[in-house]
């Protein structure tokens, strides 16, 4: 039988610091499941989220040089590692989309006429989103509905808009 190991606060960061394989082990066995959780409510796609967990983790074992525990706990600094690579997958369809009609394309559609496509609902998702700012807890306040149902309809529409722009 295996013994759990556990770590403290104070242990955990300088283990990593140190290279120490297993205090990596304990920390994705540990944390993988609430930052995964976190990933999700930005990207809905369980494959893209999936893949920003990889990266996530990656980021901290190059990068645990950088936390300070002054800043903050360390699940507080991986939690805000996770959030940011996640709104960069977000950034990167809506400039490839932007780039995409800014190329120009065959079918001849610029943007806005790809968003008359859609919805009313979903365009006023989308322009709420990605013009405005709006978080999806904001715009589900507005729309009363759950913010995931927000996240759900917007993944829609991005796959809309994507093969409407091809």
């Amino acid at each position: 039988m295996e013994i759990a190991t556990t770590y403290t606060e104070a242990e955990l960061p300088a283990l990593l610091k140190a290279r120490d394989w297993s205090a990596f082990s304990f920390l994705y066995e540990n944390y993988s499941g609430a930052l995964y959780s976190t990933i999700l409510h930005i990207i809905p796609e369980r494959e893209k989220a999936n893949q920003v967990l990889l990266e996530t983790f990656v980021y901290i074992m190059l990068n645990i040089q950088h936390y300070s525990i002054e800043k903050g706990s360390l699940f507080t600094w991986m939690f805000s590692i996770a959030r940011k690579l996640s709104l960069r997958v977000i950034k990167a369809e809506v400039d490839g989309l932007e780039q995409h009609v800014l190329d120009g394309d065959s079918n001849g559609y610029g943007l806005y006429k790809a968003l008359q496509q859609l919805t009313p609902e979903s365009r006023h998702i989308f322009e709420l989103v990605y013009y405005k700012g709006y978080s999806y807890q904001e715009v589900a306040d507005r729309h009363k509905q759950t913010a995931q149902a927000v996240k759900q309809q917007l993944s829609k529409a991005l796959i809309q808009l994507r093969d409407i722009l091809k």
